[in-house]
């Protein structure tokens, strides 16, 4: 399991296709640019006491550089792997 979900600290990103780089602590190795899972179609409904209601969209995100992001990397030989999200302490 070590392998296929690793913690790491994005070290660069590119917003405007969605990837970042990650360092891995652990083997001192820097990851090829790997893309950051969205969910631009998540909405949410927020319901007040009053009775009337507001909608939201989830936008799309980008981790930060030095962040901690957790990535999977399917246990396949050679494959890319992706950023999941961002681990909060």
């Amino acid at each position: 399991m070590g392998s296929i979900v690793r913690p790491g600290k994005v070290t660069a990103i590119d917003a405007g296709k969605y990837l970042a780089r990650v360092k891995f602590l652990d083997e001192d190795m820097t990851s090829g640019w790997l893309p950051v899972l969205q969910h631009p179609r998540a909405v949410v409904s927020v319901n007040p006491a009053d009775g009337h209601t507001h909608g939201a969209s989830a936008g799309y995100w980008m981790p930060k550089v030095n962040e901690m992001v957790l990535c999977l990397y399917p246990p396949i030989f050679n494959a890319d792997g992706y950023i999941l999200g961002v681990v909060v302490t």
